[in-house]
């Protein structure tokens, strides 16, 4: 309500209890002075005054009553139940890799880590054992997905041929992008322990893998449906045998030599890993998560694979990361 045009009603229903409406002094005959008389009784400019601050007021108190309801929005959207401040507005990722052209070309880059896994007698068979921190959005800590920091886990695998074997799992290192932010756990807390009898550690890749190129491809193509989803889904096997196998530098070549046979890897460059070490750079472009992604691996000097991470470049779809967000990877030692 306008109050200009309540004062303006006010001022017209006065106008019109008036008995002498244009002002005259003249004295008022005895019919206006009896209706003088009982418009004064009746009290109504009270009346309608209370009525017209009332009106005048409601505007007022519905602005407050809805700057009210927002900070209560606010509130609820930043703080938990607890009055604690909650997850921030997007979940932490790691840094982007810092890669730097190399000046060198995919295929020269591919025959020189394949000529150094060549270039030392080595008799030594893949292992069945590997060591790696691993790390995605997913992570979890007591049962709750962290999104203030990276915290990756430190994983120790080690397997007997009749699959008895042991896992250690601690947390790694955290990467935080404030000082402020603190974490429920430290850099290693053991996280899990297991110890398994005979028969009870599943891999999937229970036999040693092969040297041959060949031979690897349709070893690797069991459980990986590598000729329908092509290079990420060859990257994808490759990532999970390193996590079951230490494996030899004759199988490391072979490795390579499946990877540069699929022309849309690209070199990157020279990159540092999470484990601060340097190596060279491929990349592949692909949606075979449904969102444009990017999967980066990263080979040391010996052809050995050193990461492989994946990040969204485009959109993020559901997840609550700004992009480009890298949202795994793993780092073998």
């Amino acid at each position: 309500c306008d109050p200009a045009a309540i004062a303006t009603e006010i001022c017209c229903c006065q106008g019109c209890a008036n008995p002498s409406p244009d002002g005259s002094t003249e004295e008022l005959d005895s019919r206006a002075r009896d209706d003088l008389a009982r418009i004064l009784a009746s009290h109504q400019p009270r009346t309608l005054a209370r009525s017209a601050r009332t009106a005048v007021r409601r505007p007022y108190l519905l602005l407050a009553a809805t700057i009210g309801a927002c900070l209560a929005l606010l509130a609820f959207l930043f703080m938990d139940p607890r009055g604690v401040t909650s997850r921030p507005a997007y979940a932490v990722t790691p840094p982007q890799l810092v890669i730097v052209s190399s000046g060198e070309t995919t295929n020269v880059s591919f025959d020189r880590l394949i000529a150094c896994t060549k270039q030392k007698a080595d008799a030594t068979e893949s292992q069945r054992e590997s060591q790696f921190a691993d790390w995605s959005l997913w992570s979890r800590v007591d049962t709750g997905d962290v999104h203030n920091a990276v915290a990756p886990t430190e994983h120790q695998v080690k397997w007997l041929p009749d699959r008895s074997g042991k896992s250690i799992v601690r947390w790694g290192r955290p990467w935080v992008p404030s000082p402020s932010v603190e974490l429920t756990m430290r850099e290693g807390d053991l996280v899990r322990e297991e110890t398994f009898r005979t028969g009870e550690f599943h891999v999937m890749f229970p036999e040693p893998p092969p040297s041959d190129p060949n031979a690897l491809y349709r070893y690797l193509s069991v459980g990986h449906p590598i000729s329908e989803q092509s290079t990420p889904e060859l990257i994808a096997a490759v990532r999970d045998l390193r996590m079951e196998w230490r494996t030899s530098r004759v199988v490391n070549g072979a490795v390579l030599e499946l990877l540069r046979r699929k022309k849309d890897l690209q070199l990157a460059g020279t990159a540092v890993d999470r484990l601060g070490r340097i190596g060279t750079a491929f990349i592949v472009n692909h949606r075979q998560g449904g969102l444009p992604t990017r999967t980066t691996l990263v080979f040391d000097a010996t052809g050995n694979l050193l990461t492989v991470e994946e990040t969204l470049t485009v959109t993020p779809g559901k997840l609550n990361v700004a992009i480009p967000a890298t949202i795994s990877y793993v780092a073998f030692r």
